[in-house]
């Protein structure tokens, strides 16, 4: 190819939209295919299916799937620009069931371990007499009855306490478990395990119970080892010899059972046998990576059989949840009430960025600005800062706002290196660690400044969903994802009120705020507060009702209420009054593509709820109206005042409702906190439709909200997406998170969903086969 048809096709690339910062290499690639796809359509803007097949078939290097997407990307710019292009069909793999195993290999190792597990209940007498028989009988049982990975099951017993096991009626053996290796104790997941492994747990309490409550429960058998490594892992060395010494033994030979010699591979086939017993296979995803679900804090979900506490509606003085009087008014304005939305304007932005990124430190050492040593030369300090803007203009190209995870990352790598005197190998650890690619896959690494406290809990939560990684990484992730946040306050693009919060040893604490759950019970009792409150305006009743209700039941973030006009509402057929109106709410003004969706109010909302706001609805319809042309009250403001195209502040509309529910319940919530109840509760009725006996396991059993005959609406739209006799109704989580707003069904799970427990709980149940002959667990004194 002459220079003259190169720069030809450079030229027509630049035309369809390339940019050259998608690298040379890769700029080369799609120039020569644009050359080839020019050449076979012969000056005709034209490219059939017998063309597309010509061109693959005539350059074998298009056989590659890598090479095929971009010869239909660069296909599909042809067409947005005048061509007429038939793209081939995209094959779409349907997603592989969570109930088979991956390969044939780990089904047949599979079967194995729940031969292993028979063979290892028939001899509890004999294993249970060393620690680390009872440690392996406990991480086996884990994997098999619980469906935990190598990573968390060695998780959950390296840091197992005896106050960590319940001993009280109704939930006795009850574990609590950290939702992640960087997590301190308050941050904590809870479910309870299925028999025999709880007998196993209740009895090594009893035996360790001398040692302390702080103690850990298979301390013996850690400390046995004599190891200075991490927890996790020591635990984890322990189970793959004891592995070993089985493998030796004459029950395992005489029974002919195959076995590896690693724990994690055992575990990793041992994750399927909990099918055998009805476990459903969406439940096994929640103990297979950190992080971990998250209890609520200082709520009691369970209903004990003894010593019930009453349900009170304020929580007591020595609970976490408590504020005092003298506090209920003192509430923060958030950082971002009006955040610019986001959309995915480029589909490069996350290699472009990664690229980017590892390009500065290559140049870093290309150009020879490092000792011997690996630390930056203070003699190249005008190199480097040429460097360093030259990326940061290959930024700017992208993402003029400069606010841009990329933007950030090398400024603060550059000053690691220039100021701190780190090494460049170190930089590049930084950058692998911090920088992950999942990280620049989010629309919001594109302009940092739209990052809230919500934003940035999510985002911790998904970069620390790595499998392989042990606790103690968790924690040096946690110590440089801070480091970097704090940099991102200094320089004024995040407020320090969003940073997660950190215990005395650097562990993420619990924010009281975001796992203070409000029961419908308190709920209840808060709007018939309002409404008999003659205190209250009539306008301002109306106003805190709207508010709270679509906090609580609709999940709306508050900048979605402050956006809600009266356009953004229908109500179907009302013309036999307000209680026959199904009502509907558009989000259009979201920050995220996720959160922006249609709100099926008439669903989520309980009868009395909806009747109510949309008594709001029609009173301000009607007010509008009078003050304005019809054609003018649909962009009025729902709540706030009333001025035409007017967005109302975060101090006229959600202060003084929130400061009245801070009162009232005595709670330290916040706004945002509604979202998570909207999410906790809803998740929780949508499971009591199909499982309707853990009702009465609950302490809010009894309420109307959770009661399956009051949640028809709910029990259409689960019927609606997955009917009854499918075997996909735990597909009902997706749309759940869509109504929500959120982008994937572990933001639900993970970050929102804080009644997991009570499900998680009774869905192992399943796996309680427990038989007197075999089951019979005494550990010895």
């Amino acid at each position: 190819m002459s220079p003259e048809q190169e720069r030809r096709l450079d030229q027509q690339l630049l035309d369809l939209g390339f940019t050259r910062t998608i690298g040379d290499k890769l700029w080369r690639q799609y120039r020569e295919i644009l050359g080839w796809v020019l050449e076979i359509a012969q000056r005709r803007k034209r490219f059939t299916k017998t063309d597309y097949d010509t061109l693959i078939k005539s350059h074998r290097k298009l056989e590659r799937p890598s090479r095929r997407r971009h010869v239909e990307r660069l296909l599909t710019r042809l067409q947005h620009n005048g061509w007429q292009c038939e793209l081939p069909p995209t094959a779409v793999k349907p997603p592989r069931d969570l109930s088979i195993p991956p390969t044939p290999e780990v089904a047949a190792l599979s079967h194995q371990v729940y031969r292993l597990e028979h063979l290892v209940r028939r001899q509890w007498p004999a294993i249970t007499k060393e620690a680390d028989g009872r440690l392996f009988t406990a991480a086996l049982l884990l994997v098999t009855r619980c469906g935990a990975s190598d990573q968390v099951s060695c998780g959950i017993l390296s840091r197992l306490r005896v106050c960590d096991v319940d001993e009280l009626p109704g939930v006795e053996g009850r574990i609590r478990t950290p939702i992640h290796g960087a997590a301190d104790y308050d941050n904590c997941h809870e479910f309870i395990p299925p028999r025999p492994l709880r007998d196993l747990l209740v009895q090594q309490r009893k035996r360790r119970k001398k040692h302390g409550h702080n103690a850990l429960l298979f301390s013996d058998a850690i400390q046995t080892l004599g190891e200075t490594a991490e927890p996790d892992r020591a635990v984890r060395r322990s189970l793959s010899r004891y592995l070993k010494a089985l493998n030796d033994s004459n029950e395992v030979k005489r029974d002919n059972i195959e076995l590896t010699d690693k724990w994690f591979r055992l575990a990793q086939a041992g994750r399927y046998v909990p099918l055998r017993y009805g476990v459903p296979p969406l439940i096994l995803e929640l103990l297979r990576t950190y992080p971990l679900p998250k209890r609520p804090l200082g709520l009691e979900l369970f209903k004990l059989t003894q010593g019930t506490p009453p349900d009170l509606l304020i929580p007591p003085c020595d609970s976490p949840l408590y504020l005092p009087p003298n506090q209920v008014d003192h509430v923060t304005t958030p950082s971002n009430t009006n955040p610019e939305p986001l959309d995915s304007r480029d589909d490069d932005w996350s290699p472009f960025a990664r690229i980017t990124l590892a390009e500065f430190l290559v140049q870093l050492v290309d150009k020879n600005c490092t000792g011997r040593n690996g630390t930056l030369l203070a003699s190249k300090a005008t190199t480097i800062g040429k460097i360093l803007h030259h990326a940061l203009d290959k930024a700017d190209s992208r993402e003029p706002s400069t606010r841009s995870v990329l933007h950030l990352a090398l400024h603060w790598v550059h000053r690691k290196l220039h100021v701190d005197g780190i090494k460049i190998s170190s930089a590049r650890k930084y950058v692998g660690q911090v920088f992950p690619d999942a990280l620049f896959d989010h629309i919001e690494s594109r302009d940092m400044a739209s990052w809230d406290e919500e934003t940035i809990d999510e985002l911790t939560i998904d970069l620390m969903t790595r499998p392989s990684w042990s606790s103690k990484t968790q924690h040096d992730f946690v110590i440089s994802w801070m480091q970097f946040l704090r940099f991102c306050c200094e320089v004024g693009v995040l407020n320090q009120n969003d940073l997660p919060q950190l215990a005395s040893d650097d562990s993420i604490a619990a924010r009281p705020g975001r796992r203070a759950l409000i029961t419908p019970q308190q709920f209840t009792h808060l709007i018939h507060h309002i409404e008999h409150d003659t205190n209250l305006s009539d306008q301002e009743r109306e106003e805190y009702k709207g508010v709270l209700i679509l906090g609580f039941y609709g999940g709306t973030r508050a900048s979605e209420v402050l956006d809600f006009q009266l356009g953004d509402f229908v109500i179907f057929n009302p013309q036999n009054g307000a209680e026959a109106g199904l009502l509907k709410g558009n989000i259009l003004n979201s920050k995220t593509p996720s959160g922006r969706r249609v709100l099926p109010l008439y669903r989520l909302l309980p009868e009395d709820a909806r009747v109510a706001l949309q008594s709001h609805i029609a009173k301000r319809q009607h007010q509008a109206i009078s003050i304005r042309a019809r054609g003018d009250a649909k962009r009025m403001p729902l709540f706030g005042p009333l001025v035409d195209d007017r967005r109302p502040t975060w101090a006229e509309v959600i202060k003084s409702p929130l400061q009245y529910m801070r009162r009232v319940l005595q709670t330290d919530i916040d706004y945002h906190g509604l979202r998570h109840c909207a999410a906790s509760w809803l998740l929780l009725r949508a499971y009591l439709l199909t499982e309707p006996e853990l009702g009465s396991r609950l302490a809010q059993g009894g309420h109307p909200l959770l009661a399956p005959d009051n949640n028809d609406e709910l029990r259409r739209m689960i019927d609606m997406y997955a009917p009854e006799k499918s075997d996909t109704r735990e597909k009902i989580l997706v749309f759940l998170a869509k109504f929500l707003g959120h982008a994937n069904v572990r933001t639900l799970v993970l970050t929102y969903a804080h009644t997991l427990g009570p499900i998680h709980s009774h869905a192992l149940d399943r796996a309680s086969t427990w038989h007197p002959r075999t089951d019979r667990i005494r550990v010895p004194d």
